[in-house]
């Protein structure tokens, strides 16, 4: 290369296609912010970190069952908190009454499951006590 050559930065071709990209970059972002999934994620952050959880539980499932199934017991217990609290109050009063047989076999379905896929109960559960403590039902 010759001493009077101009240097890689200094050639105006690439400054012209770096200053390009830079332009289609914030143009890219510009349109995101616009869109109507980021609205839609940034007016429903509950739902979104939802789905999003969702997704990386299910993928988890495949490369690691413990890891996937925890994500998803933990976004159950998030959601369905106030009946798991409710139903393991209540777990005395489930074998009085005309519905004992489905009551047993749905208690019996949730120990196989605890068997199971630990990572899914387990997840269930101490998410729904965190929340139970951490906010209270009125």
């Amino acid at each position: 290369m010759s001493p009077n050559a101009p240097k890689p930065s200094q050639n105006p071709k690439n400054s012209k296609e770096g200053s390009s990209l830079e332009n289609k970059m914030k143009d890219s972002i510009k349109n995101l912010k616009e869109s109507d999934l980021y609205h839609y994620a940034s007016s429903n952050k509950e739902q979104t970190a939802t789905y999003i959880l969702l997704a990386i539980g299910i993928i988890l499932l495949f490369l690691n069952l413990h890891v996937g199934s925890f994500i998803l017991g933990a976004v159950a217990g998030y959601h369905f908190s106030n009946e798991i609290v409710s139903f393991l109050r209540n777990l005395t009063q489930i074998f009085e009454g005309w519905a004992k047989l489905r009551n047993i076999t749905l208690l019996a379905i949730l120990v196989a499951l605890l068997i199971s896929i630990p990572g899914l109960v387990i997840g269930a559960l101490i998410v729904a006590a965190l929340k139970q403590l951490l906010f209270p039902a009125k």
